[in-house]
């Protein structure tokens, strides 16, 4: 961590989705360190809650209640930030939301939902910080995208667009930055212990799955916060979180239709597929 300090000696940073999960480790870990800390949120008392944590840690704590997908109030945001610390050195895209539904179930309201946080809220954060990295000739833009980017599982469609989305954007950002000073890292994360999926608007049956898978995992947000944070002063591009993850995109790019082979096997012969034929069947007799 010494490294990341030795790197960036203004030790500025802004996270969004801070409140609780990756993105309040990744706040408690630069705490640590004495960064100062910008931390967004739409769950107000969670915020303020996690600015004390920071605080405590001795982090510099300043919370921003908003929605990513708003661009005003994010723009609002960002030139608060700016004015009162004149510097930026990590940008850490992390607010997102996760949900599952088959295609045919999941609203247009829904989708431009998923898009608005997960992949404009992105977008929203890159745009109003970059120009100041760019005067600065300095600075780190992370964005926290998924194994669903390159994975693709079924009913997860909405999800992961947007996660292949913002993993474009990361490469494509890194070509055209990379000259200027600035840095950017992607985070590839399977599932790990966290509240993805608390806001989600899918059927109650794939929602708990999800949560199931989640719980289940013994990869913890403080091990992702770690080992991204080491990327970062290494300023390595994707970061994976763990071997499986690292192994699954491997994988996908050496036998693509035979990972997409399995995944579909897995999936027409899991008990969540049968029960939503059975339910499709049903809604179509009645």
């Amino acid at each position: 961590m010494n490294r990341l300090n030795n790197k960036y000696p203004n030790r500025v940073a802004f996270i969004t989705g801070g409140a609780d999960g990756l993105g309040l480790c990744l706040a408690e870990e630069l705490a640590r360190l004495g960064w100062t800390i910008g931390m967004t949120d739409i769950d107000e008392g969670k915020l303020y809650h996690a600015a004390a944590r920071i605080q405590q840690l001795g982090g510099t704590p300043r919370v921003y209640h908003f929605d990513v997908a708003d661009a005003n109030a994010y723009q609002r945001a960002a030139e608060d930030f700016l004015q009162e610390f004149t510097w930026i050195d990590l940008l850490v895209n992390n607010a997102g939301v996760g949900d599952a539904s088959y295609f045919e179930d999941y609203s247009l309201e829904n989708w431009e939902w998923m898009v608005g946080v997960n992949q404009m809220g992105v977008v929203h954060g890159i745009h109003f910080f970059m120009r100041k990295m760019r005067m600065q000739r300095s600075g780190h833009i992370v964005i926290i995208s998924s194994a669903a980017a390159f994975s693709n599982m079924p009913a997860m469609s909405a999800y992961n667009c947007t996660k292949a989305a913002v993993l474009a954007l990361g490469e494509t950002l890194r070509k055209e930055v990379q000259s200027l000073g600035i840095g950017v890292t992607v985070a590839l994360p399977l599932f790990f212990r966290t509240n993805i999926a608390q806001y989600a608007r899918g059927p109650k049956e794939l929602t708990h799955l999800a949560h199931r898978f989640v719980n289940s995992s013994n990869l913890t947000p403080q091990k992702v916060a770690r080992r991204l944070l080491n990327g970062i002063s290494k300023n390595e591009f994707l970061v994976y979180g763990n071997l499986p993850s690292r192994l699954l995109h491997l994988s996908k790019r050496l036998f693509p239709n035979t990972v997409s082979n399995i995944m579909q096997f897995l999936h027409k012969n899991s008990d969540v597929w049968k029960e939503y034929l059975i339910k499709k069947e049903n809604e179509s007799d009645s």
